[in-house]
């Protein structure tokens, strides 16, 4: 399936995950995709492998607010030298098996 590269700002959430908008709906541009639960509340997405720069993460795209967001696991953050109000350059496709994907847990509150 199609990698999407996108530039984003990394905002900081509730929790001590961050997060970013993403340009895209994947349930588009991903047609052959399923969207599984997260494993946080009713939420479902689509289980993701991506890059910030050149580091490898695995994450979770869901539809929040009306727009549709990703969480940015704290660790490659730290790996990739950024943090919430930088932006960084992102590379993501669909989990080649979503089932086995981590389950989003949301951190300890700030």
């Amino acid at each position: 399936m199609t990698t999407k590269r996108f530039t984003a700002e990394i905002y900081a959430g509730h929790t001590t995950d961050c997060g970013v908008l993403i340009p895209f709906d994947p349930s588009r541009i991903w047609k052959s995709a399923k969207p599984l639960p997260i494993g946080y509340r009713k939420h479902v997405g689509y289980a993701v492998r991506g890059t910030i720069g050149r580091t490898p993460f695995e994450s979770w795209i869901f539809h929040y607010f009306h727009e549709w967001r990703m969480v940015v696991p704290g660790p490659a953050l730290s790996a990739a030298k950024v943090e919430a109000g930088d932006s960084a350059k992102f590379s993501v496709r669909p989990h080649p098996t979503p089932a086995t994907a981590p389950k989003f847990k949301a951190g300890p509150k700030r």
